[in-house]
């Protein structure tokens, strides 16, 4: 299990930064723009990512670069407000890609995934009402900064199904099993504590 798991969710953390780009402050231009951006990111994220770690899975490797990326620009950032505002944004991005996007593509592969869901959901209780107090500050909603960055996501996503299934000699539908199967084992593994622990401390530390 322990093969497999990690890939499963690490990628996620690839995600979150693209996320947070397009609805940060002042980085959240119009829509397109916003998309464009992100399209940008990804692929230089991607390219850098294959020819940095040539022996790792994709997914894992982009997860590196950009949790990197993303720790650097919470460092570099001297308002504290902004800094809060980042990391709530890094926050959504991981959990909507859990909750949301991942959800989504298994469903589409005839897999509920719902007992991973709600293992997820229930070690981020109290990081997700945090993050909502500061959503209020955000230029757009969650919901509506999801819709635009989905498609990033789900690549991702399904990045990380693809380095899944050929780890563990497996199809991407019984990744997705996996996932349902092993849902507190692979929630307690990716919590974002542990995935990006810059942002957590962030997060964890407003009021």
């Amino acid at each position: 299990m322990k093969m497999i798991d990690r890939r499963v969710i690490a990628g996620v953390a690839g995600v979150v930064c693209f996320f947070a780009i397009a609805v940060v402050g002042s980085r959240f231009y119009l829509e397109k723009r916003a998309v464009a951006r992100v399209q940008q990111e990804t692929e230089q994220i991607r390219r850098e990512a294959a020819a940095r770690h040539p022996d790792q899975p994709l997914s894992l490797a982009m997860a590196k670069d950009a949790s990197a990326r993303m720790s650097a620009e919470l460092h570099n950032e001297s308002d504290e407000k902004k800094r809060q505002l980042r990391a709530a944004a890094v926050f959504y991005g991981f959990y909507e890609a859990n909750t949301v996007v991942r959800t989504e593509y298994c469903r589409e592969l005839g897999v509920d995934i719902g007992p991973f869901v709600k293992a997820f959901e229930s070690r981020h209780v109290d990081l997700l009402q945090k993050a909502k107090k500061l959503s209020a500050d955000f230029p757009t909603t969650v919901e509506h900064a999801t819709e635009l960055m989905k498609p990033q996501m789900r690549e991702v996503i399904a990045q990380e199904a693809a380095d899944a299934a050929a780890k563990g000699r497996m199809s991407k539908r019984q990744v997705c099993e996996f996932v349902a199967g092993h849902a507190d084992a692979i929630a307690s593994r990716g919590t974002f504590a542990k995935i990006q622990p810059d942002a957590y401390a962030i997060l964890n530390d407003a009021h």
